[in-house]
């Protein structure tokens, strides 16, 4: 559906009146498309060009408009974070002192026969730009993006020490790989026909027979295995995780000599009460360089640790885990990493295009899908970059021991 056809008149007057207040006069708005085919996989998201007088001067702004098709609740999550647990985790910051959260200002969620419809601050406005995917997270960008996660996690662990906490986080229960979320299910084929694709990779690749075996084995089990990684966490790890933190879903600004000097996070889809080591598995195993992810994970642990750590110092709050604890977690968890890695390197390396099809599968074209997904990611790793990266992961496999 044309998103021209989805944007009426009277949001963009609410979203301008809740941005900019009751003077702002709309004149004019123009629905512009801007991302690249394959940068985003499951909504359909363009601008809104708004014209508009105040105080007597003309005026344009640009918002980001995210549009999700309303099949079932788990597409309300992200709109509940934002409208409901969004506020009080800023207030939790702002009470000791902290800058409020590294996402964008929405200033206006609505729903439209069957559609959520999410405007967001235009960060390009502010000059925040994405980075290159295909180059991975430097120690400059990584170490930003880490503290921002540790802040989102951090806060929500004060949020829960209030009483009226649980009813709101509640809001986050309803996960896409839950049983209790039909929306999920057509996604299921995809993930289970990508981990069989990577496991004739890995048997291709020669060397890597017990991981090609293990991939298969697990083929049939991919949705159990997503859910046990979700929901099997331990309360002192128990946090507001993002969900799908990796360098797509970020943006930085920089300053005038290129050094990256604040980050953005956005698109919380998948936003839930899960273990921190989660978004850090997800964050190590899809978007680091290949130089800080060849380094043990310790320092990348250590700075997440002292970021987490110096947010509840403020309130004399103690750490729910030791530093010791945090590394046996997010070792626990480097099964979830791997798997992540390896179905993240089609989009992470490719030029364009969506590698899932999240936007075209349905019930009658599945196996139309699977084939086509299997084709293009065997014919994208014979690329040589691309084999190097499915090695250093299935050698990481051999090595912590998942795969004998």
């Amino acid at each position: 559906m044309d998103s021209r056809s989805i944007i009426k008149e009277d949001m963009v007057k609410k979203c301008l009146k809740s941005d900019k207040g009751d003077c702002a006069v709309l004149q004019s708005f123009q629905v512009k498309d801007f991302l690249k085919k394959g940068d985003n996989y499951a909504n359909l998201v363009t601008s809104v060009l708004v014209n508009y007088k105040m105080g007597g001067q003309d005026v344009e702004q640009s918002y980001v408009v995210k549009i999700r098709f309303l099949d079932d609740l788990p597409d309300l999550k992200e709109s509940n974070f934002f409208q409901y647990i969004v506020p009080d985790l800023n207030q939790e910051l702002k009470d000791i002192g902290y800058s409020t959260l590294n996402i964008p200002k929405i200033p206006l969620i609505t729903n439209n026969d069957g559609q959520l419809i999410i405007f967001l601050e235009d960060l390009r406005q502010r000059g925040f730009k994405h980075v290159d995917r295909k180059k991975g997270l430097d120690k400059d960008h990584s170490l930003l993006l880490i503290r921002a996660l540790a802040k989102i996690h951090a806060a929500s662990v004060l949020l829960q020490q209030k009483i009226n906490s649980k009813e709101k986080l509640s809001l986050l229960s309803i996960n896409h790989s839950d049983e209790r979320a039909p929306k999920f299910i057509p996604y299921h084929p995809i993930f289970t026909g990508l981990v069989g694709t990577v496991s004739i990779i890995a048997k291709q690749m020669g060397g890597y027979d017990s991981v090609a075996k293990y991939l298969k084995s697990l083929q049939p089990h991919i949705i159990d295995f997503f859910r046990k990684c979700f929901f099997s966490t331990e309360e002192k790890f128990a946090v507001i995780t993002h969900g799908d933190c990796w360098s797509n879903n970020v943006m930085f600004r920089y300053d005038e000599n290129g050094c990256p000097q604040e980050v953005m996070l956005f698109d919380f889809d998948i936003v839930m009460v899960s273990s921190v080591a989660l978004d850090l598995n997800h964050i190590f195993f899809t978007s680091l360089s290949d130089e800080l992810r060849r380094n043990k994970p310790d320092t990348f642990l250590r700075s997440y640790f002292d970021a987490f750590r110096e947010v509840l110092s403020t309130t004399q709050t103690e750490m729910p885990f030791t530093f010791e604890d945090l590394k046996m977690e997010f070792k626990n968890l480097n099964r979830y990493g791997f798997l992540l890695g390896l179905i993240m390197i089609s989009p992470m390396m490719r030029e364009g295009g969506d590698p899932f099809q999240f936007n075209r599968i349905n019930e009658d074209n599945v196996e139309e899908i699977l084939k086509e997904n299997e084709e293009d990611l065997l014919k994208l790793s014979t690329n040589e970059a691309v084999s190097a990266r499915f090695a250093e992961i299935f050698d990481m496999m051999l090595a912590s021991g998942l795969v004998s």
